[in-house]
């Protein structure tokens, strides 16, 4: 009998951590120094690629997204509603010239849009009413307690959705992080997902700032990706990107290189070299390492 062959993709079970299955990711973006022409920027982004449901997980989802010719995004939380984000910036970023000045507010004004779309399902949803009409009559159609009562369920709303925004406006790298539904600028690196709480210590043990140069940049953000499976909730496979500033004649399109098969294979013999390791002996501490310590106690103690 000829049994199918099993599946390459690896599953996961989640029993009792529901709560957290719409965190279960890693996404860092980390700017770093181009060898190439004297202070030039270069961005390099890694991420891996596990969704999960109520009980079951998958490493199968692509958590990169092009906004525009200009930015790129890598997403976690819920996929559903990143994408739905993604498509707004992706048609809000046509209809704007962005600056070095103006990004953040530009950035910005997609947030608002999805807060706004979210509100309205949320109020149609309960009350078979727009928002605006609950704002303007809410207190005579519904009364002023329940008016009250779902302004305040809209405010106390989680988004539910991070982000890491990256790219370049000239020769200007933009690194962004949209986290607990707010955006701000990054000036060395950006972690969402809940596998940061373990890879961030790694990036600030290196010591990395936007001056680190791209070799070790890289090398990096992948031994913070390792340290960052440590959480059950972070996959194992990876995926990593090089953006740099597009080339004069591209009209303006960045330029991105991706780490290949032979790459990742270095970059582990690396891990392995430099990363952590067992200590196979402990050696015997020298005479006069330690000494008795005495205490004193005040009475009541």
């Amino acid at each position: 009998m000829n049994l199918p062959r099993p599946l390459k993709q690896r599953y996961h079970i989640w029993r009792s951590w529901k709560n957290r299955q719409e965190h279960m990711t890693l996404c860092i973006g980390a700017l770093a120094m181009n060898p190439g022409p004297p202070g030039s920027k270069c961005i390099v982004l890694c991420f891996d690629s596990m969704v999960s449901g109520e009980e079951f997980g998958s490493e199968t989802e692509y958590k990169f997204r092009r906004l525009s010719h200009q930015l790129v995004a890598l997403f976690a939380d819920r996929p559903g509603r990143a994408k739905e984000l993604a498509l707004i910036y992706e048609r809000h970023l046509k209809t704007v010239e962005l600056t070095e000045d103006n990004v953040l507010e530009h950035l910005r004004g997609p947030l608002d849009e999805l807060k706004r779309r979210i509100a309205e399902s949320y109020i149609r949803r309960r009350l078979a009413i727009s928002y605006d009409d609950l704002i303007k009559h809410g207190d005579e159609w519904v009364g002023a307690d329940r008016k009250t009562k779902y302004l305040d369920d809209i405010d106390a709303h989680q988004l539910k959705v991070g982000l890491i925004i990256a790219g370049f406006i000239g020769e200007t790298p933009v690194l962004c992080e949209l986290h607990d539904g707010d955006l701000e600028w990054r000036t060395n690196f950006s972690m969402i997902g809940i596998g940061a709480y373990t890879a961030e210590p790694a990036m600030h043990a290196r010591e990395h700032t936007f001056n680190t140069l791209r070799e070790d940049a890289v090398y990096n953000t992948y031994e913070a990706k390792r340290f960052g499976e440590s959480s059950p909730y972070v996959g194992r496979e990876t995926i990593m990107y090089v953006l740099y500033p597009a080339d004069k004649g591209s009209k303006g399109h960045i330029r991105a290189e991706r780490v290949t098969p032979l790459g990742f294979k270095f970059l582990a013999k690396q891990f392995r070299k430099f990363g952590p390791r067992p200590i196979k002996k402990w050696q015997a501490f020298p005479k006069g390492t330690t000494e008795t310590a005495f205490f004193n106690f005040k009475e009541g103690y």
